[in-house]
């Protein structure tokens, strides 16, 4: 059998006995150094060296690789933080990560997470119109309140006013704050009478 010492690339030939000998005697005539790696006898390969030595620059380049990738992790985060924070599956990852580096997402916001539960556009007895509505934030986190677009329209269907409300509009001093996750919230507000008779209404979240 053939035998390559790892160190100084010498080639010997190695009997069956010598294999059965303690790893330790095996060491190469020429630098002393343990036999590593026997070359190919038939279709097998075997180990009867001690421990290899890696090179340097085998090291040098895991280090550089890892190095790059977290280069590549945080570049996307830096450039792509707003899209995935807005990710329901990426945000919870990204909680946990922000979480142990102390730092902040964005607010989560998504329309698709609000469901409009139940909505009214009434003249009162006092000569102008009440709009309600009950919105809830199915989402998994707390997001900001919508915008809410409001549309009235004449008996033949045709739009004729038009206004949006800002959660300043309707809420008053809460309209920084967020609405917690799975919380419904009802929207009132009052609204004058047009001048147009109004013959219904429609409303969007945006």
């Amino acid at each position: 059998m053939l035998t390559q010492c790892e160190q100084c690339k010498k080639t010997y030939s190695i009997s069956v006995d010598a294999l059965s000998q303690k790893r330790s005697e095996l060491l190469c005539p020429h630098c002393e150094e343990m036999l590593g790696r026997l070359k190919r006898f038939g279709n097998d390969f075997l180990e009867i060296g001690g421990k290899k030595k890696r090179h340097p620059k085998f090291i040098l380049w895991g280090i550089g690789a890892v190095l790059c990738l977290f280069l590549l992790a945080g570049q996307i985060y830096f450039f792509e933080k707003d899209n995935l924070s807005q990710n329901p599956k990426a945000r919870g990852w990204l909680q946990k990560i922000c979480l142990s580096l102390s730092c902040e997402l964005p607010a989560y916001r998504n329309l698709n997470d609000f469901e409009v539960m139940y909505g009214e556009f009434q003249l009162s007895p006092e000569n102008y119109y009440i709009f309600k509505a009950v919105i809830s934030n199915q989402a998994k986190f707390a997001q900001h309140y919508p915008h809410i677009q409001l549309n009235l329209s004449t008996f033949s269907g045709e739009n004729f006013a038009q206004r949006v409300f800002t959660p300043k509009d309707y809420l008053n001093s809460e309209a920084n704050k967020l609405i917690p996750a799975s919380k419904a919230i009802e929207i009132s507000l009052k609204i004058a009478v047009p001048k147009q008779k109004v013959g219904g209404y429609t409303f969007e979240l945006i």
